[in-house]
């Protein structure tokens, strides 16, 4: 789906909702954009021509997400396998509903994205660790820190992880927080802009 025609599809429906939106290529995002990115993302289903996934979409901006929204925290609206003709009159309503999750998301506030089912990986580990430390509580990020570095790599990406969460452990138990809050606001920075996002 093209940015232009996801647009024009959910413009009508989440402008008549109370929240403020912002769009960025097929993500319709809440705003402001804090440390947790809600919104709700539309993805070409790849099995039927013309039907498209909504995502609920819960992404922390926290870790470096090299221009890609990581859906690991989001869940598709209506079930993992249900797509929505993009010429149905129930699409309105879906997107909707959609979006009525991401702002009851958003108002939690909560800088720690839970994982949908309660399942995490290393990557989703790393951030809410980094969620701990924006909630005040370092020593909860330390214990999570040390759970990620006993990962063992395979891929080029986990050496990267596997050093960051390094790095900021290091930082931590050092007592350096203030180096770690330069770190995490940079990581939100360059996310808000590589995704084309309006963050606070």
């Amino acid at each position: 789906m093209r940015a232009a025609e996801w647009k024009r599809l959910s413009r009508p429906t989440l402008s008549a909702i109370d929240a403020d939106w912002g769009w960025s290529k097929t993500l319709a995002f809440t705003r402001p954009v804090s440390w947790v990115l809600h919104g709700v993302l539309a993805e070409d289903s790849g099995r039927r021509s013309g039907e498209i996934y909504l995502w609920v979409v819960r992404t922390p901006l926290v870790v470096p997400l090299d221009g890609v929204v990581d859906l690991s925290w989001s869940e598709r609206f209506g079930g993992g396998s249900t797509t929505y003709p993009i010429d149905s009159p129930g699409l309105a309503e879906a997107i909707g509903g959609a979006a009525d999750e991401a702002i009851a998301n958003a108002r939690g506030g909560s800088p720690i994205a839970p994982p949908p089912g309660g399942v995490d990986n290393v990557r989703m580990q790393e951030a809410r660790a980094y969620g701990l430390v924006l909630s005040g509580n370092p020593q909860g990020a330390i214990e999570v820190l040390h759970r990620v570095r006993r990962h063992r790599p395979t891929y080029p990406w986990e050496d990267e992880l596997l050093e960051r969460a390094g790095a900021v452990a290091a930082l931590i138990e050092t007592q350096r927080l203030h180096e770690v809050m330069q770190l995490l606001t940079g990581w939100r920075r360059e996310n808000c802009a590589s995704l084309g996002l309006q963050c606070e």
